[in-house]
């Protein structure tokens, strides 16, 4: 007589139970650093699902805030703004947004910030239980569970994917849900693998450079799937089907792409990028998730006679990628934490391992060593999760030899810095008893420093408030960012009476005919006026008068606090005439059309000459040696 448990009808099938705890703790892990690690490239995706949801519309025209000079991660097409970057971020994140704004959510509270935060990583977890569900239909509920884990924690799913709406986790549940569809048609339900076409389309639109992913596939399942090609192409033509809809809608391009094609950016070297994409101190695949080098194995282990065609492919896949970043200009990923620009491939990577499952139950030195590996892995992404700062970005520039020795530094590099400043805070607070800082002012903060570059206001307050609480380190280190950020190249000082100080200009060629200025305006005190700048040629032929507003869209020079530095770039036309031209600049209010003047021996002045143009080459006025523009 059967036992009266096994008798009794299941609610759910232990596999969709067990991935449903699965998801359930990867959330846990997720949300528990109580803070969100966007940037400016996941500012759209973070509006956008309002956009949709309330105007049915693709457009940021109605988010004014995101709207200035520096708003990289948007372009102006006609008269709209649309997202620089893909949208499918935004797409994923819908049914995160539903509830909120059927509930009343606006755009612009802080609960934009949260609904992002609780979007990304309900994405990456669902990826995460995904890929369970397909690796315990391949082995055994242990290897199954011990794979999961290395993915959902010692990747950057934890550190990135999870943190903001990146491209990468949408990308990574695509993938995750490709592979069970592979699975499912291993085991004999064809007609999954041309369901597959679908998020594997789906990936492509979320993140274009994973077309070097969807190829090697696609082959597979044309090799091993051929009958299902039919319904493979037609499930796949629907996101591709959408892109170039949204092309054609929103960017006037029917064959518009992300990354740029022009030669200036691949210009990667991949003795040089390679080493950097997997092996470095800062970016380095395998110092992040060591556990990865399992999946090598597991692509030694499937090209053998009756290996995994799922695993191959992804190992062609992989190759590719590489490939790609090699050659990309910004293959570190810029402000970012670890190896993200490899994000996306994180679940293929964790799957390629299931291969090693029997010898790793075999035999326990390599089980060590396998823990071992897994255990650095979620030490490392636990840093970029809970205890990275972010001030280590601000050391990364234009790409130079101090770009690739910062990059290289094994003393001074992202996950060096979070696990020092974690030990050396745990004993300062435990030897002097010091309060640790406000975390929820910290978290506001470090927000406020990724989308706000142009002032140091919420670096020095950052400075400060780790100053209070007794983190000298961190306070150091802050400064020198701040200092780093906000020192011009061109030092001045000219102080306009009381109110403001112009503490110098940076300026770089744009063509031969225009350079950027970059001018960095102090305020001496709170400002009492809405001040602008102007500038004039002494000569009528040389150029016209502008006027520029100080400071950004709804931050005015009366909203400045004293201390504060704030960069404000301009872009001139140089002119090439007989003579020389003088660009003079001052500093008045649009309200009173009253001037401020500049304190200058022995008399002040409404207005100072700021550069000097001599057939098109420039100097600034305070070093009239140093020649910035040749022309030609």
């Amino acid at each position: 007589m059967p036992d009266r448990a096994d008798s009794t009808p299941r609610l759910l099938p232990d596999r969709v139970s067990a991935a449903t705890l699965v998801f359930a703790l990867a959330m846990v892990c997720y949300t528990a650093n109580g803070k969100t690690i966007g940037s400016g490239d996941t500012l759209p995706a973070r509006y956008l699902p309002f956009a949709i949801l309330n105007r049915g519309t693709f457009y940021l025209d109605d988010f004014p805030f995101l709207h200035h000079r520096k708003a990289y991660w948007m372009q102006r097409i006609g008269n709209h703004r649309v997202s620089f970057y893909p949208v499918g971020a935004a797409i994923a994140a819908l049914p995160w947004y539903v509830p909120a704004i059927i509930a009343g959510a606006q755009p612009g509270e802080r609960r934009s910030e949260d609904l992002e935060k609780l979007a990304a990583a309900g994405i990456v977890a669902l990826s995460v239980a995904l890929l369970f569900a397909a690796l315990r239909r391949l082995t055994t509920r242990k290897g199954a569970l011990w794979i999961t884990l290395a993915y959902a924690l010692g990747t950057s799913s934890l550190s990135v994917s999870s943190q903001g709406l990146w491209q990468h986790g949408p990308s990574q549940l695509a993938f995750s849900m490709a592979l069970l569809c592979l699975v499912r048609a291993r085991q004999g339900d064809a007609w999954w693998a041309g369901l597959a076409g679908l998020p594997l389309a789906f990936a492509v639109v979320c993140r274009q450079t994973n077309l070097a992913l969807f190829v090697p596939l696609a082959g597979y399942i044309a090799l091993v799937h051929r009958r299902q090609l039919a319904l493979f192409a037609a499930s796949a033509a629907v996101p591709f089907a959408f892109q170039l809809w949204y092309n054609v809608t929103y960017l006037e391009s029917f064959f518009w792409t992300q990354i740029a094609l022009d030669s200036r950016h691949w210009r990667g070297q991949a003795k040089n990028t390679l080493p950097g994409l997997l092996l470095s101190p800062s970016r380095g695949l395998f110092v992040y998730s060591p556990v990865f080098v399992f999946s090598l194995v597991g692509f030694a282990l499937a090209f053998r006679r009756g290996g995994d065609g799922v695993v191959r492919a992804i190992a062609l896949g992989a190759l590719l990628v590489l490939g790609v970043y090699s050659r990309w200009w910004e293959w570190w990923g810029g402000a970012c934490y670890g190896p993200r620009m490899l994000a996306d491939l994180a679940p293929l990577l964790a799957y390629a391992i299931h291969p090693c499952v029997d010898f790793l139950e075999r035999v326990r030195a390599w089980r060590l060593v396998f823990a071992a590996a897994l255990a650095w892995s979620v030490l490392a992404h636990a840093a970029g999760a809970y205890w990275y700062d972010g001030s280590w970005d601000g050391r990364l520039s234009s790409p130079n030899e101090g770009l690739y020795a910062t990059l290289w530094s094994w003393r001074d590099n992202p996950l060096l810095n979070s696990f020092r400043d974690v030990t050396v805070g745990g004993f300062a607070a435990i030897a002097g008893g010091r309060e640790p800082a406000d975390l929820a002012r910290e978290r506001a903060l470090r927000a406020e420093i990724q989308t706000s570059s142009d002032e140091d206001r919420p670096l020095i307050a950052l400075r400060d408030l780790h100053a209070a609480s007794g983190a000298t380190a961190n306070a150091a280190r802050i400064e020198a960012l701040r200092r780093s950020r906000f020192t011009p190249e061109h030092r001045l000082d000219w102080q306009f009476e009381d109110e403001l100080l112009l503490l110098g200009v940076d300026e770089r060629p744009v063509g031969t005919r225009e350079i950027e200025i970059t001018f960095y305006w102090k305020a001496a005190r709170q400002p009492t006026e809405p001040y602008a700048v102007y500038t004039r040629w002494r000569r009528a032929e040389c150029g016209e008068t502008q006027d520029h507003v100080l400071g950004s869209p709804g931050h005015p020079t009366t909203h400045w606090v004293a201390g504060q530095t704030f960069k404000q770039r301009y872009r001139l036309a140089v002119p090439f005439r007989e003579g020389v031209c003088a660009l003079r600049i001052g500093v008045w209010s649009p309200r009173t059309g009253s001037r401020l003047y500049i304190r200058h021996w022995p008399l002040w002045q409404p207005s100072r000459d700021l550069l000097h143009v001599s057939a098109g080459r420039v100097a600034i006025d305070a070093d009239e040696s140093n020649s910035l523009l040749a022309g030609g």
